[in-house]
């Protein structure tokens, strides 16, 4: 079990590193293309930065391990609702007050009634798949639109890819870090997902279970890192939208795509109470948004417990 840990500690740290590579080389040959930055953003920016749980996603799919990819999905966006919007709240109050935040929250909502019916059929199969990409594109075509006629978003948007851009210098460098990012991400899908499942495999508990925690706290990391920068730096403004934006990516094109990517449909019976944690981990944050109340200590620190209480009940039943 020592090894299959290593391999999948290994293979989650590459996927951070792949998926950087991949979103600061493309974004700077976009650049030198002369695409716009607002499609730069909303395009490459956008999907390279959810690109190691989508790998992850449709490796294990096609590996016959669906299981573990749905369990990384939900594990993910309850991970990114108890703990990585708890842990800034722990150190400075987070603003529930961005633009298109209560509208982003009610697509969120929408999004997770939709699996939670979907998962009380019993089974995933290529219709939800489509279902699930159908509310992607709908959410991708209305973020266009209200971030295409919002100067403030527009302008946020812009400076972003700008200083992804000049991350990665030169042409020729961006090329470099580009195919490096291309090919670390399979690679390191295939050491995560072999890893996971050794693990699963010596420890005698399912599949779901540790996608649900070891691999879904993982590939949250890179987000925890950066809302605890931000944090830091007194700029919490972002962090409540850009949450609502990974879990919606998350439930929509990720598990939408692992679910076609399955050559059969996937049992959700191992993943019962799980969505039901995610149900409500989405309802209190909803509370927040729509109250535009700010999370401060107080409400940080009952995320991050709630969290540890969630990973030790999916351990114990695991």
């Amino acid at each position: 079990m020592l090894m299959d840990f290593l391999w999948l500690v290994i293979g989650l740290a590459l996927l951070t590193v792949a998926g950087d590579f991949l979103v600061r080389g493309a974004t700077a040959i976009a650049q030198a293309l002369h695409i716009p930055p607002l499609l730069i953003g909303l395009t490459v920016v956008g999907f390279g930065t959810s690109a190691p749980e989508l790998v992850v996603g449709v490796k294990a799919a096609m590996e016959g391990v669906p299981a573990l990819a749905v369990g990384n999905v939900i594990g993910s966006n309850i991970t990114n609702i108890l703990l990585v919007l708890g842990v800034p709240a722990v150190l400075l109050p987070v603003c529930c007050n961005q633009p298109f935040i209560r509208r982003n929250t009610v697509y969120m909502l929408i999004t997770t009634i939709t699996i939670i019916a979907l998962a009380l059929t019993g089974a995933l199969g290529t219709a939800a798949g489509v279902a699930l990409l159908c509310l992607f594109v709908v959410y991708m075509a209305y973020t266009v639109y209200n971030i295409s006629t919002t100067r403030q978003a527009s302008r946020e948007l812009v400076n972003e890819v700008e200083c992804i851009a000049a991350q990665s210098g030169s042409l020729p460098k961006a090329v470099m870090f580009t195919l490096a990012g291309l090919v670390m991400l399979p690679l390191s899908a295939a050491l995560t997902v072999d890893g996971a499942t050794g693990i699963a495999a010596s420890l005698g508990v399912s599949d779901s279970v540790v996608g649900l925690t070891i691999v879904a706290l993982g590939t949250s990391l890179p987000e925890l890192a950066t809302v605890v920068a931000a944090s830091m730096h007194r700029n919490s403004a972002m962090i409540v939208g850009n949450i609502l934006g990974s879990n919606i990516f998350n439930a929509t094109a990720i598990l939408g795509a692992t679910t076609l990517s399955s050559p059969k449909p996937i049992d959700m019976s191992t993943i019962g109470g799980e969505l039901w944690v995610l149900a409500g981990a989405t309802v209190v944050l909803s509370i927040f948004v729509f109250s535009r109340m700010s999370l401060g200590r107080s409400s940080g620190v009952c995320l991050v417990t709630a969290y540890a209480a969630y990973i030790g009940a999916a351990v114990l039943q695991g």
